[in-house]
Order: C-alpha cells, then structure tokens, then sequence
C-alpha cells in the first residue's frame, strides 16, 4: 500500500473545496499482533501426574497451546484409595522451544502443565500420638514391620481385640500454603509393629491421653484395686488386683487437664490412679537421719502405711524406687528399700548409684 503525505493550507488561500476521503481498509497483512501464541510442540508419551485434592477445578482444552477451552474439566482418581491426592493418566506431552513441558494431554483434553506435580506431592511422618484401637468384625488385622504397610510380618490380630498404640503415620499435604493431617496409613503397637486398614480408633481416645511409660505400679488400697477394660474405667473386668501386688505399668492415662488418672497395664488392662502409686527409679543408697532428731531412728512402713519396725539413725539402706502417696491430703514420697518395706524420703540423704 502507498502511502501519502502532504501539506496544509487554508482553503480560503486556495479557493479550492474539499471533499473528505472514505477511510482506507486495513489489510490483514497490516495487522501485526501484539504477542503471538507459541506453537507447542505435541509428543506422544504416557505417563501419570499428580496433584493434592483440593476443590480447584482443572479447565480442559482441545489445543496444546490452551487457547480453545473446551467446556470441560479433568478427571482423576484417588491414590490407592486415598482421599487425599488424585493421580492422573496422560496420553500427550506439549513442550515450548526449550523443552519445557507445558501442557498434558487427558482424556478430557490439554491441561497446564503449572498444575500438576511430576510425584505423589504427599509427604509421609511419623507422629508420636497414643490411644487404643479395635480391630473390626470383618477380619483379622495384618501386622506389617513397616508404617507403608508393605512388609507383612506373617502375624495377624484377632477380630474385636483391642490394642493400644503409641504413634501413627500420617500423610501430610499443603494446600494454599496450610499444611495438615490429610489422613492416617497406620498405627504402631509398640516395636516393629503397624497395622491399617480394619483398626479403628476408639472414641474415648479423644477424652484422654495416653502417655507411654515404662516402670512399675504398686497397689496401694488395702480392698485392692479393680481392672478395667477401657480408659474411662466405666467398664470393670471382675478381677480385682490385691494389695502390695506390683505390676508392669506402659502409660499413663491423663485426662483434659492432664491429671493423672490411671495406668495402663498392656492388653486393653486400665487401674485408677488413686489406689495405686507408680514406683520411680531410685537406685542408691538411704542414709537415715530424721532433721529434727538426727540421734532417733524412724519407721519402716508397708504399702497400707503401717508400721512395722524402726531402723536406728545413722544407718544405710539400699533403695529400689520411689512412690508419692497422699497422706493427710499431702503428697510425700517415699523410698523402697526392699520387699514391701518403704521410708519417707525426708528423713534421711540419698545418694544416687
């Protein structure tokens, strides 16, 4: 096309009539874009993608380049069941003049590339979080060496037994920035020992909370004291443990407020706090010496707290534990020093092995 140039001038001066000129048409040649689409290049590869499930919709296109959508969305499916990630099956990759995929090809049609992760983006851990769980009715729980659970031990768990466990596998994922629990693959019962799918979690876990510990309890109630079969201690077993006994103790359950209020003895077997005292490590040597009399000797008592004997001042005794009871509505403590034979820790100095 040509193009003109020219003067202006009155038309007084020139005494000649104007006539105005009918706008030229615009070519498409002349048309020059502002950015231009980059051609993708298109290979057929298959493959799978990943991407966190959140509630984000997936537009779907019928070009590479993604500029005709095509009404739709993508489609996933969960991950080996699990509610958390979806994976997806593409067919086509796109790439850009660097080699950068830029876009997959679905069954639905092209998707960003940008919205997709090449890897389960879930990210597993361990979390330390006790309580006790059942296996259900349908069958019997497989035990795996492995949190994945792909390690099966050959030993299974009974249905409706109970058992409690001490931490649990937890897949974490991060959404708009927030990372949390999305779901747990399984829970340890102690050692090398995992379990998943068909054990439930019981629903007084949530009213306390178990704390793993090792040591021995002391049944201190001269009734004895009763076994319970759940946290709450709501249902009695029918035994009732004697007085003096002592036991294997592996938690202790607290309450809301993180009192104390009972122990665990293993296999769904709970006593209440308040007839029974938790023996401590107190290995080491009891010197007595009463503070306000340092020439008397003192009393040994029996797990009821009666006396039976007194030893002399200045003597030494070897220790085995330690216990706190409420005398008097007081806490004191009290040292064993062998059999059902105890002093209190203040009348005398201890010297730690």
């Amino acid at each position: 096309m040509k193009k003109s140039t020219g003067l202006l001038f009155s038309t007084a001066l020139l005494g000649i009539g104007l006539t105005l000129a009918a706008p030229a048409v615009v070519q498409a040649a002349d048309i020059v874009p502002i950015a231009a689409v980059t051609k993708a290049t298109v290979t057929n590869k298959q493959g799978e993608v990943y991407r966190t499930a959140d509630t984000t919709k997936i537009a779907a296109f019928d070009d590479a380049e993604l500029t005709k959508s095509n009404g739709k969305t993508v489609q996933g499916f969960n991950v080996n069941g699990y509610a958390w990630v979806f994976q997806y099956a593409y067919d086509q990759i796109a790439t850009d003049a660097a080699g950068t995929i830029t876009a997959y090809h679905f069954a639905d049609g092209w998707a960003s590339a940008k919205d997709f992760s090449v890897k389960d983006p879930t990210v597993y851990q361990v979390e330390q979080w006790s309580g006790v769980g059942q296996v259900d009715a349908k069958s019997p729980a497989v035990v795996y060496s492995d949190p994945g659970l792909t390690k099966p031990t050959g030993k299974t768990l009974p249905v409706n037994s109970r058992w409690q466990y001490f931490s649990r596998y937890n897949a974490m994922v991060t959404i708009n920035g927030q990372t949390g629990v999305a779901g747990t693959l399984s829970y340890n019962l102690g050692g090398n020992q995992w379990v998943g799918a068909n054990f439930s979690v019981d629903t007084d876990a949530a009213d306390f909370t178990v704390n793993p510990v090792r040591g021995t309890i002391i049944v201190t109630n001269s009734k004895g004291v009763k076994l319970y079969s759940d946290m709450a201690q709501s249902n009695p077993t029918g035994r009732t443990l004697p007085v003096g006994s002592r036991w294997q103790a592996y938690a202790t359950i607290n309450d809301k407020t993180g009192t104390i209020t009972g122990f665990s003895l293993g296999g769904n077997q709970y006593v209440n706090n308040a007839d029974t005292s938790m023996i401590l490590f107190a290995s080491g040597t009891f010197t007595v010496r009463y503070p306000a009399a340092p020439s008397w000797g003192i009393a040994v008592y029996n797990g009821q707290l009666k006396v039976t004997k007194t030893i002399p001042a200045g003597s030494r005794w070897r220790t085995f534990g330690q216990i706190e009871r409420l005398v008097n509505g007081r806490t004191q403590s009290f040292y064993n020093i062998g059999g059902d034979q105890w002093v209190r820790t203040d009348y005398g100095t201890h010297t730690a092995k």
